[in-house]
């Protein structure tokens, strides 16, 4: 029993001794990082979508049941290929019942043209008529007159007794039938200017008949050509050169035409010039001017960046649950084909470059001693140059305590801020964390991790 309790005093005297000499033993080992020269990029980050640079929705003009489908998705087409058809058994018999309609016009010109003629001759013979009544009322005036000379010879024979009553009596008839004939004459002229109008009047129906069986013709002649086009229509082409990216049709389909069409397919143009058409918030869009640098990600390459230039900053608003942002369109060369239209991708745009700076790593604005006050707070590197005149980073200083050092920060990135004042130096280094910030106790040496 004496031989337990001396092991046990003498254990208990090892353990006291080795806690003791164990306390302390450790001091404090900074992480440092120096600041150093280099530029920082101010970004504005934000999401889009990529697409081509033309897209072009193919949708059909008429209705009817689709016969043919010749692409699919992903081939290469020509602008003016035929990438479908709809039967034309309907519109081939538009076709033939306009030619039809147009045929039955143009005899119809043909009758009306022949009747106008036939009206001009009329006119024509009445006015020899009317010419030839006038010549033969001449006559019958110079006949007449000539009567009248012999009766009044007659006549005065008669009174004179040199002449009988029956001379006296044939040339009063003769003149009597000669002023009839005179009287026949002049209603004959006047017949005849009527039958001159007559025909003249006919002639003008018939000339509007014509104008008109001409304007029938115009008529039909369009609507054999609406016909030809609406069969022209019914083969599907392409309107550019590119690639089919959608296909939403299939042989035996009906397209029924509305007063929206339906997209049949959608072709990109060539995919090797691409667009991030890119939502930025309305907070940051007044930063934005084209021509700058832009870099960006998606998900099917999260390892590679993309790069490309601002094009256009599109002055229309889009509102989403009350959040309004600008649609800006960012170039996206693509010759390698990795990006595909509808990807999403991540946008930091460079707005500013500042470039031969002090710069400290945003760690050491991060980092506090622990026995540090409140007084001495750290801010992060967004907040510490534009809320706070200064901030404290710290220098390991003697015996290894750290020590604060005041400065005042410019613009800042993701890793680090410019250093616009303070008692640092290129290539000093301030403390950015702690190696070992627990104390490890040991005893006789050995150390314990409690």
């Amino acid at each position: 029993m004496r031989f337990v309790g001396v092991a046990f005093l003498l254990c208990a005297l090892m353990v006291g001794l080795g806690y003791t000499y164990g306390q302390d033993n450790s001091a404090p080992t900074f992480l440092t990082a120096p600041v150093e020269r280099g530029s920082i990029s101010t970004l504005v980050k934000a999401n889009g979508t990529v697409e081509a640079v033309v897209n072009v929705d193919v949708s059909s003009q008429l209705s009817g049941q689709i016969a043919e489908v010749f692409v699919s998705f992903n081939d290469s087409v020509t602008a003016g290929q035929p990438i479908a058809r709809i039967d034309q058994e309907i519109f081939a018999a538009r076709v033939k019942e306009a030619r039809a309609a147009l045929r039955v016009a143009r005899a119809t010109a043909q009758v009306e043209k022949a009747a106008l003629e036939r009206a001009k001759v009329a006119v024509t013979n009445a006015r020899t008529a009317e010419k030839l009544a006038e010549d033969q009322s001449t006559a019958s005036k110079v006949r007449q007159e000539e009567a009248e000379r012999e009766f009044q010879r007659k006549l005065a024979l008669a009174r004179s007794g040199s002449g009988t009553e029956r001379d006296l009596s044939q040339a009063r008839s003769l003149r009597d039938a000669g002023a009839a004939d005179l009287r026949a004459s002049l209603e004959q002229i006047q017949m005849k200017a009527e039958a001159i109008a007559i025909a003249e009047a006919e002639s003008q129906m018939a000339e509007a008949n014509l104008e008109n069986a001409q304007a029938v013709i115009e008529q039909r002649q369009a609507a054999v050509d609406q016909a030809e086009v609406d069969l022209g229509r019914t083969v599907l082409r392409a309107p550019i050169n590119g690639i089919i990216i959608k296909r939403d049709v299939n042989p035996g389909q009906t397209v029924a035409v509305s007063l929206e069409a339906k997209t049949l397919f959608k072709i990109a143009d060539d995919l090797r010039e691409m667009e991030v058409h890119g939502k930025i918030d309305e907070a940051d869009v007044g930063q934005l001017k084209v021509g700058q640098t832009v870099q960006f990600t998606v998900d099917a390459y999260p390892d590679r960046t993309f790069s490309g230039q601002i094009l256009q900053i599109r002055k229309s608003p889009e509102v989403v649950q009350n959040v309004v942002t600008y649609t800006t369109i960012v170039s996206a060369p693509n010759p390698d084909l990795l990006l595909l239209p509808g990807m999403t991708a991540q946008l930091r745009i460079v707005v500013s470059d500042t470039r031969g700076i002090l710069k400290i790593p945003n760690q050491a604005l991060r980092f506090r001693p622990n026995d540090a006050g409140s007084s001495t707070g750290h801010q992060s590197a967004d907040k510490a140059a534009s809320s706070q005149p200064s901030v404290t980073v710290w220098l390991v200083g003697d015996g290894g305590r750290p020590q604060p050092v005041a400065v005042r920060l410019g613009a800042s990135d993701d890793n680090s801020a410019e250093l616009l004042e303070g008692a640092l130096a290129e290539d000093q280094h301030v403390i950015i964390g702690i190696a070992n910030s627990q104390k490890q106790r040991g005893y006789f040496g050995v150390r314990l991790g409690f």
